[in-house]
Protein backbone atom coordinates (compact mmCIF):
# COMPACT_ATOMS: atom_id res chain seq x y z
CA UNK A 1 0.00 0.00 0.00
CA UNK A 2 2.93 2.86 0.94
CA UNK A 3 3.70 3.00 -3.12
CA UNK A 4 4.29 6.40 -4.89
CA UNK A 5 1.91 5.71 -7.38
CA UNK A 6 -1.15 6.85 -5.41
CA UNK A 7 -2.91 7.12 -8.47
CA UNK A 8 -2.71 3.73 -9.73
CA UNK A 9 -6.54 2.52 -10.89
CA UNK A 10 -8.08 5.71 -10.64
CA UNK A 11 -6.38 7.45 -13.43
CA UNK A 12 -7.12 6.66 -16.78
CA UNK A 13 -6.05 7.74 -20.87
CA UNK A 14 -9.43 9.98 -22.05
CA UNK A 15 -8.10 8.78 -25.29
CA UNK A 16 -9.03 5.17 -25.13
CA UNK A 17 -10.61 4.71 -21.71
CA UNK A 18 -7.88 2.80 -20.32
CA UNK A 19 -6.42 2.64 -17.41
CA UNK A 20 -3.17 3.52 -17.01
CA UNK A 21 -0.55 1.20 -15.59
CA UNK A 22 1.88 2.27 -13.30
CA UNK A 23 6.51 1.76 -14.74
CA UNK A 24 9.39 2.61 -12.81
CA UNK A 25 12.10 2.93 -15.29
CA UNK A 26 14.79 4.21 -13.17
CA UNK A 27 18.36 2.77 -13.34
CA UNK A 28 19.53 0.55 -10.82
CA UNK A 29 22.51 2.96 -9.55
CA UNK A 30 20.42 6.33 -10.56
CA UNK A 31 20.10 8.90 -7.98
CA UNK A 32 17.28 10.77 -10.04
CA UNK A 33 13.62 8.73 -10.13
CA UNK A 34 12.23 7.83 -13.35
CA UNK A 35 8.22 6.89 -12.48
CA UNK A 36 5.16 7.12 -14.82
CA UNK A 37 1.49 6.54 -15.04
CA UNK A 38 1.35 5.11 -19.05
CA UNK A 39 -1.16 4.49 -21.03
CA UNK A 40 -0.79 0.37 -22.34
CA UNK A 41 -2.83 1.35 -25.52
CA UNK A 42 -1.43 4.28 -26.78
CA UNK A 43 1.94 4.29 -25.43
CA UNK A 44 1.59 7.78 -23.72
CA UNK A 45 2.99 8.65 -20.53
CA UNK A 46 3.47 10.91 -17.42
CA UNK A 47 5.95 11.61 -14.95
CA UNK A 48 4.40 9.79 -11.55
CA UNK A 49 5.17 13.08 -9.77
CA UNK A 50 3.90 15.68 -12.09
CA UNK A 51 0.75 13.82 -11.84
CA UNK A 52 0.50 13.50 -7.99
CA UNK A 53 1.16 16.71 -6.71
CA UNK A 54 -1.68 18.12 -9.66
CA UNK A 55 -4.30 15.81 -7.69
CA UNK A 56 -2.96 16.36 -4.36
CA UNK A 57 -2.85 20.24 -4.87
CA UNK A 58 -6.58 20.41 -5.93
CA UNK A 59 -7.76 17.81 -3.54
CA UNK A 60 -6.16 19.78 -1.21
CA UNK A 61 -7.54 23.49 -2.02
CA UNK A 62 -11.07 22.25 -2.67
CA UNK A 63 -11.24 20.48 0.52
CA UNK A 64 -10.39 23.25 2.67
CA UNK A 65 -12.28 26.35 0.63
CA UNK A 66 -15.37 23.95 0.62
CA UNK A 67 -15.32 21.83 3.19
CA UNK A 68 -18.51 22.56 5.12
CA UNK A 69 -20.52 23.22 2.13
CA UNK A 70 -19.80 19.54 1.22
CA UNK A 71 -20.51 18.11 4.46
CA UNK A 72 -24.07 19.93 4.51
CA UNK A 73 -24.20 18.65 0.54
CA UNK A 74 -23.07 14.73 2.30
CA UNK A 75 -26.29 15.56 5.18
CA UNK A 76 -28.85 15.93 2.06
CA UNK A 77 -27.22 12.66 0.12
CA UNK A 78 -27.67 10.59 3.11
CA UNK A 79 -31.24 11.82 3.95
CA UNK A 80 -32.34 10.86 0.15
CA UNK A 81 -30.18 7.67 0.46
CA UNK A 82 -32.22 6.63 3.37
CA UNK A 83 -35.23 7.40 1.81
CA UNK A 84 -34.28 4.98 -1.51
CA UNK A 85 -33.31 2.35 1.02
CA UNK A 86 -36.40 2.48 2.95
CA UNK A 87 -38.71 2.51 -0.69
CA UNK A 88 -36.83 -0.52 -1.20
CA UNK A 89 -36.78 -2.74 1.66
CA UNK A 90 -40.63 -2.18 1.53
CA UNK A 91 -40.50 -3.14 -1.98
CA UNK A 92 -39.19 -6.30 -1.02
CA UNK A 93 -40.78 -7.10 1.87
CA UNK A 94 -44.14 -6.87 -0.26
CA UNK A 95 -42.45 -9.30 -2.61
CA UNK A 96 -41.33 -11.73 -0.22
CA UNK A 97 -45.25 -11.56 1.14
CA UNK A 98 -46.43 -12.30 -2.65
CA UNK A 99 -44.10 -14.67 -3.23
CA UNK A 100 -45.06 -16.85 0.69
CA UNK A 101 -48.76 -16.23 -0.60
CA UNK A 102 -48.55 -18.34 -3.73
CA UNK A 103 -46.76 -20.83 -2.62
CA UNK A 104 -49.00 -21.04 0.05
CA UNK A 105 -51.67 -21.45 -2.69
CA UNK A 106 -49.86 -24.24 -4.73
CA UNK A 107 -51.53 -27.41 -5.46
CA UNK A 108 -49.42 -30.23 -3.48
CA UNK A 109 -50.59 -32.96 -6.25
CA UNK A 110 -49.73 -31.37 -8.90
CA UNK A 111 -46.78 -33.38 -11.10
CA UNK A 112 -43.89 -30.95 -10.55
CA UNK A 113 -44.67 -29.60 -7.20
CA UNK A 114 -41.38 -30.37 -5.85
CA UNK A 115 -39.58 -27.90 -8.55
CA UNK A 116 -41.98 -25.14 -8.30
CA UNK A 117 -41.50 -25.47 -4.27
CA UNK A 118 -37.61 -25.38 -4.86
CA UNK A 119 -37.83 -22.16 -7.32
CA UNK A 120 -40.46 -20.50 -4.87
CA UNK A 121 -37.68 -21.09 -1.94
CA UNK A 122 -34.99 -20.08 -3.67
CA UNK A 123 -36.25 -16.71 -4.90
CA UNK A 124 -37.69 -16.07 -0.88
CA UNK A 125 -34.16 -16.74 -0.10
CA UNK A 126 -32.77 -14.56 -2.29
CA UNK A 127 -35.02 -11.22 -1.61
CA UNK A 128 -34.34 -12.47 2.26
CA UNK A 129 -30.56 -12.22 1.88
CA UNK A 130 -31.39 -8.46 -0.22
CA UNK A 131 -33.63 -7.32 2.37
CA UNK A 132 -30.71 -7.79 5.04
CA UNK A 133 -28.57 -6.56 2.80
CA UNK A 134 -30.40 -3.52 2.44
CA UNK A 135 -31.20 -2.96 6.43
CA UNK A 136 -27.32 -3.35 6.76
CA UNK A 137 -26.96 -0.48 5.05
CA UNK A 138 -29.73 1.72 6.25
CA UNK A 139 -28.37 1.21 9.78
CA UNK A 140 -24.76 2.12 7.85
CA UNK A 141 -26.55 5.13 6.85
CA UNK A 142 -28.26 6.40 10.45
CA UNK A 143 -25.21 6.11 11.87
CA UNK A 144 -23.28 8.05 9.49
CA UNK A 145 -26.00 11.08 9.79
CA UNK A 146 -24.96 10.88 13.54
CA UNK A 147 -22.90 14.29 14.43
CA UNK A 148 -19.77 12.21 15.77
CA UNK A 149 -19.70 10.60 12.82
CA UNK A 150 -19.35 13.81 10.83
CA UNK A 151 -16.85 15.76 13.12
CA UNK A 152 -13.98 12.62 12.61
CA UNK A 153 -14.98 13.34 8.99
CA UNK A 154 -14.36 16.80 9.39
CA UNK A 155 -11.20 16.54 11.41
CA UNK A 156 -9.74 13.83 8.56
CA UNK A 157 -10.17 16.42 5.92
CA UNK A 158 -9.41 19.50 7.59
CA UNK A 159 -5.35 17.58 7.85
CA UNK A 160 -3.01 18.75 5.35
CA UNK A 161 -2.82 16.15 2.83
CA UNK A 162 0.93 16.99 2.14
CA UNK A 163 1.57 15.74 5.76
CA UNK A 164 0.27 11.99 5.17
CA UNK A 165 2.24 9.20 4.43
CA UNK A 166 1.78 7.66 0.89
CA UNK A 167 -1.04 5.01 2.12
CA UNK A 168 -2.89 7.93 3.70
CA UNK A 169 -2.66 9.86 0.36
CA UNK A 170 -4.13 7.16 -1.26
CA UNK A 171 -6.70 6.10 1.26
CA UNK A 172 -8.04 9.75 0.96
CA UNK A 173 -8.13 9.83 -2.62
CA UNK A 174 -9.66 6.51 -2.72
CA UNK A 175 -12.94 7.84 -0.46
CA UNK A 176 -12.85 11.28 -2.48
CA UNK A 177 -11.64 10.49 -6.21
CA UNK A 178 -13.69 8.86 -8.90
CA UNK A 179 -11.54 8.87 -11.34
CA UNK A 180 -8.73 10.95 -13.00
CA UNK A 181 -8.73 11.31 -17.08
CA UNK A 182 -5.57 12.57 -18.57
CA UNK A 183 -5.92 13.93 -22.08
CA UNK A 184 -2.33 13.52 -23.49
CA UNK A 185 -3.97 14.77 -26.71
CA UNK A 186 -4.22 18.49 -24.87
CA UNK A 187 -1.08 18.54 -23.42
CA UNK A 188 -1.45 16.58 -20.91
CA UNK A 189 -4.93 18.07 -19.71
CA UNK A 190 -6.13 16.51 -16.08
CA UNK A 191 -9.60 16.28 -15.43
CA UNK A 192 -10.82 14.90 -11.77
CA UNK A 193 -14.17 13.48 -11.17
CA UNK A 194 -14.97 13.43 -7.11
CA UNK A 195 -17.48 11.05 -5.37
CA UNK A 196 -20.63 13.06 -4.05
CA UNK A 197 -19.62 11.41 -1.03
CA UNK A 198 -16.62 9.05 0.80
CA UNK A 199 -18.90 6.51 1.55
CA UNK A 200 -18.36 4.78 -1.93
CA UNK A 201 -20.08 1.07 -1.04
CA UNK A 202 -22.83 2.59 -0.37
CA UNK A 203 -22.76 5.22 -2.93
CA UNK A 204 -22.55 2.06 -5.45
CA UNK A 205 -25.35 0.26 -3.96
CA UNK A 206 -27.92 3.66 -3.98
CA UNK A 207 -26.73 3.84 -7.73
CA UNK A 208 -28.00 0.25 -8.24
CA UNK A 209 -31.03 0.66 -7.04
CA UNK A 210 -31.68 4.01 -8.85
CA UNK A 211 -30.61 2.40 -11.95
CA UNK A 212 -32.63 -0.98 -11.73
CA UNK A 213 -35.79 1.48 -10.74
Amino acid sequence: MNSPFILRNIAICSSCNTKLTTKNSTPVKSKKKYMYYRCPSCKQKLNMDDLNEVIVNDLSKRWSKELNQHLKEIEKILMSWNKVLRKKITETKDSISKLKYKFSMLDQSQAFFKDVKESFELQIRLFEKNNTELNTALEQIKALQNDETQIELIDRFKQSIHEYSLEEKRSIILLAVESVEVDFNRKNHIKIEYRLTPYIDLENLVNSINESA
